[in-house]
């Protein structure tokens, strides 16, 4: 008997990152702290990603320090 993971199977890549003609990874960020803000800048250093949001519990005006064109929200459905 196969033991029980809890992980799902990732689904088959249908964009292939290599490709000059592609679109960018669309990357969602959980958190504005830190970390978050430091993952930021080197996913903008990345060609083939783009961050398009950022999910805070901060009050959205206070944040500082997220570059680029990222849109800051209290939903993660929004994310």
């Amino acid at each position: 008997m196969a033991p029980a993971t809890r992980f799902r199977k990732a689904a088959p890549l249908t964009h292939d990152p290599l490709d000059p003609r592609a679109d960018p990874w669309r990357v969602g960020v959980v958190g504005t702290g830190f970390i978050a803000r430091s993952l930021i800048n080197v996913i903008h250093s990345m060609p083939d990603l783009t961050v398009t949001g950022a999910l805070t519990r901060r009050p959205l005006d206070s944040v500082e320090g997220i570059g680029g064109d990222v849109t800051l929200t209290h939903s993660a459905a929004e994310l």
